[in-house]
């Protein structure tokens, strides 16, 4: 058999073609690792325990002063940032003063974090530098501290504990607190949590009381925060954020019942008259459906004769929004609560990434449809549904606009949507042929002229005056016809 001679050449694009395959096998291999890693169980596992979230760049960039601390970090996403520097001393003055208060070392306090530390790494989403193992003592140190110093401000800040800080402190002295408006909001922040673990085993430590009793504790002085009162019936949360979440949008309540879920259901089946056959029904019905398609602005009930009503005694309790008897009852906005500018976006930030009903979001939707101009927000604040804020009308409906920008609306599954449905049932009944118009014209003239005292007893008067200048005219006139009368 006749040998087949190989080139120098040829035997180099062997070689390579060996090497290149070696490499390709390799790559596979590590590959196929990585995505067995990411489908398993343990990585599915390892995502359910995240709780602290970087936000994503399109969420940020819409409002971007929103998601960035201007102060104060706290954990490990913004740690070290040159303009958040100079807070790091008092953080460690509070952290001392934490610690000296309890008579405890601090190889007490190291130890009962060491004990939950891998779960407080994986509540974070994205540790990144912090995940090596030499970092991990970095990473107790920052909890450590960070966890103290929050604790302190919410101490500081509950008029009911014991102010043991100089009254000239810059950070921890009752005047230093109230100036620092921006320290304030820094805690508010996604990114900016201590995951609700670590400062329960602090507590425990310092004061050698129950888990429980410490759970209350941090979650009454994050109620005094927030909404300056304690009765709020919240009993736990994730951080201070998850809790000001539940404190502002409550979930209880917002369970529908069997009847109001096959309410929705038939209203559903109604409006896409049965079946659908085609693509462009299934569209058509869904089109129909939308949120954005039942949605009615302030303006347009009122002239349907939908009346609002604040809520009694309630802050933003979401179970107090129903619809009935034609009135529409809704907690009270106060935007100096909710703090719009950056509670509410992170708020709405963290319901975006965590698993779990959006309440927050589907209120703040809500109201998003509910407010289409400046005329809707001015109406509100006349009905002591918005109350004082700084912010004008049109700010107050930009400001909305802005935080549900790329929500879907309210869930199909939710109070607000069966409430939602009711109010575009009503303004379609109520709107329809003469009658509707008969009706807008009816509405249009008592809101115009009837909205308060002075333009009611302005009306009356003015159709007082009217009537008796008609009876004076009358009066006058009449001798007159009658001697005409009597002469023909």
């Amino acid at each position: 058999m006749e040998e087949v001679e190989i080139s120098e050449m040829e035997r180099g694009c062997l070689k390579r073609q060996l090497s290149d395959q070696e490499e390709i096998n390799k790559l596979a291999t590590t590959v196929t690792e990585y995505i067995k890693l990411m489908e398993s169980d343990e990585g599915v596992e390892h995502w359910k325990k995240h709780s602290i979230y970087k936000v994503p760049a399109p969420v940020a960039d819409i409002n971007s002063k929103a998601f960035a601390p201007k102060v104060v970090s706290l954990g490990p996403y913004h740690h070290g940032e040159a303009h958040l520097k100079p807070m790091e001393m008092h953080k460690h003055r509070a952290a001392r003063h934490f610690i000296q208060k309890s008579q405890k070392c601090t190889k007490d306090y190291v130890e009962a974090l060491w004990e939950v530390l891998p779960e407080l790494m994986d509540s974070y989403s994205q540790l990144d530098v912090w995940m090596g193992e030499n970092n991990r003592g970095r990473f107790l140190e920052l909890m450590l501290i960070d966890g103290c110093f929050l604790l302190e401000i919410l101490r500081i800040c509950s008029p009911d504990e014991l102010q043991d800080y100089d009254e000239h402190d810059p950070v921890f002295s009752r005047s230093g607190l109230a100036f620092n408006f921006h320290l304030w909001r820094d805690l508010y922040m996604l990114e900016n949590q201590v995951p609700f673990s670590a400062l329960e085993r602090l507590l425990t430590v310092q004061n050698d009381k129950t888990s429980e009793e410490n759970c209350v504790y941090i979650n009454n002085l994050i109620s005094m925060f927030v909404i300056r009162r304690q009765d709020t019936g919240v009993t736990g949360g994730l951080h201070m954020l998850d809790i000001a979440r539940k404190i502002l949008a409550e979930p209880k309540g917002m369970e529908l019942s069997e009847e109001e879920q096959q309410e929705i259901i038939r209203s559903v089946h109604e409006e896409m008259g049965g079946l659908p056959r085609t693509g462009n029904d299934i569209q058509a019905a869904l089109d129909k459906m939308s949120p954005a398609a039942k949605s009615r602005s302030v303006m347009e009930l009122c002239h349907a004769g939908v009346e609002f009503r604040a809520a009694d005694g309630v802050v933003t309790a979401l179970s107090s929004i129903e619809f009935k008897n034609d009135v529409l009852t809704m907690p009270v906005i106060r935007p100096y609560d909710l703090d719009l500018e950056v509670l509410a976006p992170n708020i709405v930030a963290f319901e975006r990434m965590h698993h779990g009903p959006p309440n927050a979001t589907y209120y703040i939707s809500f109201v998003k449809g509910l407010l289409a101009s400046a005329a809707d927000v001015s109406y509100l604040r006349s009905m002591k549904i918005i109350q004082s804020t700084d912010l004008g009308d049109d700010e107050i409906v930009q400001t909305f606009k802005r935080l549900a920008y790329g929500e879907p609306g309210v869930g199909l599954i939710s109070r607000l949507c069966l409430i939602q449905n009711q109010l575009d049932k009503f303004y379609s009944n109520r709107t329809k042929g003469w009658g509707g118009r008969l009706w807008k014209w009816i509405t249009s003239l008592k809101q115009k002229y009837f909205n308060n005292p002075w333009a009611f007893i302005a009306v009356v008067s003015a159709t007082l005056l009217l009537a008796l200048t008609m009876a004076q005219t009358y009066y006058a006139a009449r001798p007159y016809w009658a001697s005409k009368h009597k002469n023909n």
